[in-house]
């Protein structure tokens, strides 16, 4: 007890005292929701309301020390949407958000409960939390953890039916887009005995998902650390190119049959490397694109193409027709 009153009762002073105390009470429960939002927020992603990244390497470092005195193994599944910035972009930021709310309540519905992380156990010291087995790391990017997994066919069953539900028409209002996931999975302990390895190496994996072609998934294995580093190397390179002038435009006509005429022609992207001489547009585009610096090289090639226009007027040629590809 905070106060006590004797006989005989002012009764004045006591309602004065009963008014404080609630006065503190609700002041209290206030301060408490307030503490408890704040605890949520740290741990949950307040759109999808998953655990966010704070709540996924700690789950994860604690389920990787389950799996070590088990002696059992875990999946680790890093999830990227595929161009979904464009598709954010295209319907608008609000629907965007709605977008990924569905996302994650599919992710939640497909997983069934022996996918769980079976996190909760009498024998397990570290089961003061419950931990849900997906999490939204932030943006596009989602996880999966899979414990006690005992082969990866299990993880290809799991992976094959998030590929098929996330690919699936989501219906928002007047649009109905359809995003498909690129899936990275490393395994534990084979692929990465601590959690910043096992991250690294599903990203990793996922990266090369989306360079052979998006809407799939792959297993990491080491030979995709050394593909890795030359994407990397080569989306340098390619930074580089744009500013250093090692692009340059190549003119392929198309002329009338009857007439021997010039018609058009279509503008091609060629790259002059310093070292390796003339890269193939089948390998720098599509690191341009999946990197997002297809947007700089498409306004390069607007530019050079109106450049040269110009060059082409002062020498008395007559305009005619040019294409250029421009990506999506």
């Amino acid at each position: 007890a905070t106060q006590y009153k004797t006989k005989p009762v002012n009764w004045s002073l006591l309602g004065r005292d009963v008014q404080y105390m609630l006065r503190a009470s609700n002041a209290f429960n206030a301060l408490k929701r307030q503490e408890d939002r704040l605890r949520y927020l740290a741990y949950y992603d307040p759109l999808t309301s998953l655990p966010n990244r704070r709540s996924f390497n700690e789950q994860l470092s604690r389920i990787l020390k389950r799996c070590q005195r088990r002696n059992s193994n875990a999946a680790l599944m890093f999830i990227d949407l595929d161009h979904f910035k464009r598709i954010n972009d295209s319907i608008g930021h609000g629907r965007g958000d709605r977008l990924l709310v569905e996302i994650a309540k599919r992710l939640t519905m497909e997983l069934r409960e022996d996918d769980a992380i079976n996190y909760l156990s009498e024998d397990d010291e570290d089961d003061d939390t419950v931990s849900p087995e997906i999490a939204r790391l932030g943006g596009d990017e989602f996880t999966v953890v899979l414990s006690d997994v005992e082969d990866t066919m299990h993880v290809e069953r799991v992976a094959s039916r998030i590929l098929a539900t996330l690919s699936e028409p989501i219906a928002l209002q007047s649009h109905n887009p359809v995003v498909t996931p690129s899936i990275g999975i490393a395994i534990y302990p084979h692929d990465g005995k601590d959690p910043d390895t096992l991250v690294r190496n599903a990203d990793t994996a996922m990266y090369v998902a989306k360079a052979e072609g998006r809407a799939c998934y792959r297993f990491y294995d080491e030979e995709m650390n050394s593909r890795a580093v030359e994407q990397l190397k080569m989306e340098e390179e390619l930074r580089n190119a744009l500013r250093n002038n090692e692009l340059e435009l190549r003119y392929q006509p198309q002329i009338d049959v009857h007439t021997g005429e010039v018609v058009s022609m279509e503008a091609l992207v060629r790259w002059k490397h310093p070292e390796r001489g003339m890269v193939s547009p089948l390998e720098f585009i599509p690191v341009a694109e999946r990197t997002g610096q297809i947007i700089e090289l498409g306004e390069w090639v607007m530019a050079e193409v109106a450049r040269h226009c110009l060059y082409w007027d002062t020498l008395g040629i007559r305009p005619f027709r040019i294409c250029v590809n421009i990506s999506p």
